[in-house]
């Protein structure tokens, strides 16, 4: 059921993605195995692609940022300029905040496989739903500076709902910190039970998760 799950979820190019590292403890009580191959991620890098872009043409030529017109991506631009010099938990939770006004979380947004995500532009326009935040989320992070090594997209199974769920996860401090629509909290990961994660990544790395058996006390 898990398998078909994950594969449902990452399309038919799941079982060529190779693993390129041993094991790792990692995090909602999970082990996992690092590739530097997103192949099996398409969406993921086509979205990329397509932020990158977006985000440059916002950002203009020596910080003027003449393509911040309209409300919402002047309010944007803002957001970045006064999040640029906060420390990163605060860009965390400032960045978190502010996409999540923009975008109003759905339960039924996860595209299939195939279906292109949403980028930026599309958040900044209140479209996406959950995807489209946590793309917005993502890319405001590394706009303000947060190293992409700290930043990864999760895709995980709540077992509290029974669905699968996207979130973006963020360290500082030696913490994984979960950002997620639908709350400005910022929640320490292992405080997080209802998580079961499959895969996540970032720019340019693929882990995938096996959860560990967990011990129950007498």
């Amino acid at each position: 059921m898990r398998l078909a799950l994950v594969a449902l979820l990452l399309g038919s190019t799941l079982i060529a993605a190779p693993v390129e590292a041993a094991q790792e403890q990692d995090v909602f009580r999970s082990v996992s195995y690092p590739s530097r191959d997103l192949s099996a991620l398409p969406q993921w890098t086509d979205a990329l692609a397509r932020m990158r872009a977006a985000s440059a043409a916002l950002r203009g030529g020596d910080g003027v940022r003449p393509g911040c017109t309209g409300l919402a991506a002047a309010a944007w631009c803002a957001e970045i300029a006064a999040t640029t010099n906060a420390t990163p938990d605060r860009q965390l939770f400032e960045i978190n905040r502010f996409v999540n006004a923009l975008v109003k979380s759905r339960e039924d947004d996860l595209p299939p496989a195939g279906v292109p995500w949403p980028g930026l532009d599309d958040a900044l326009q209140g479209r996406g739903g959950r995807v489209a935040a946590v793309v917005a989320k993502y890319v405001s992070l590394r706009e303000v500076g947060f190293p992409a090594n700290a930043l990864r997209i999760v895709i995980a199974e709540d077992t509290l709902r029974g669905n699968p769920t996207i979130l973006l996860l963020g360290r500082t401090g030696g913490q994984d910190l979960i950002l997620v629509s639908g709350s400005d909290t910022v929640r320490d990961a292992t405080q997080a039970r209802n998580l079961r994660p499959f895969y996540s990544f970032n720019e340019t790395t693929l882990w995938m998760h096996v959860p560990q058996r967990q011990e129950i006390s007498p």
